[in-house]
């Protein structure tokens, strides 16, 4: 139904004027991500989690991103099974993961890096069962 729809300001074909603007609409595409759980917006980026990992996409200049300017990296191949598990904490990101629970942070560099935060209870954590994960609410307590 959408076949002959036009999502840009200028017409793609014009042989004139057929730029793609900073405001048009767009698609990124992340070919490895698989069975995106949630799109979070982190500052002037995105982040993907997806149950084979996260990913960022931001502005190639460190901007924000739009439809010419974009850079999408890996921040680490531990992804989440579930949406709900996601919990934002002063401006950085908690999740728990199949093997793990992790925090994602700005490093020093400006840089994003994953930690695995549940070194100390890492036996118990790998007992709880998939299923068990993917219904995981996480919550933070002010």
């Amino acid at each position: 139904t959408e076949l002959g729809h036009c999502y840009q300001v200028n017409d793609p074909t014009s042989e004139d004027i057929s730029d793609l603007l900073d405001t048009d609409g767009g698609v990124v595409k992340i070919a490895a991500a698989h069975n995106i759980r949630k799109l979070h917006v982190f500052g002037a980026a995105i982040l993907i989690f997806a149950e084979n990992g996260v990913w960022f996409i931001s502005g190639s200049d460190s901007g924000t991103f739009n439809a010419n300017n974009q850079s999408v990296s890996k921040i680490t191949e531990h992804g989440t099974l579930s949406s709900s598990s996601i919990v934002v904490v002063d401006g950085t990101v908690m999740y728990w993961s199949d093997d793990a629970i992790y925090h994602i942070k700005q490093t020093q560099v400006g840089d994003y890096t994953s930690e695995e935060l549940s070194v100390n209870i890492r036996t118990l954590y790998q007992s709880i069962s998939d299923e068990s994960k993917i219904i995981a609410q996480g919550i933070f307590n002010i």
